[in-house]
């Protein structure tokens, strides 16, 4: 995807996250608005990938 593009995006989802309205409609779910980057984004997709393939690994879980 672009990067500008991508930056666009984000920079819309960060203004939509931050309106009291989306803050006040998550919240009823108990989430919380995490306004970031694409950047910080990877970063936890890449670490979450780590983490739980090592869970799975060291848990010897298999798909049935």
């Amino acid at each position: 995807m672009p990067a500008d593009l991508v930056k666009r995006i984000n920079e819309d989802l960060n203004s939509v996250l931050a309106t009291p309205e989306v803050k006040e409609i998550l919240g009823r779910d108990g989430a919380t608005p995490k306004p970031s980057t694409p950047e910080v984004f990877k970063t936890l997709v890449r670490t979450d990938l780590e983490r739980w393939a090592n869970v799975i690994k060291t848990s010897k879980i298999v798909i049935e």
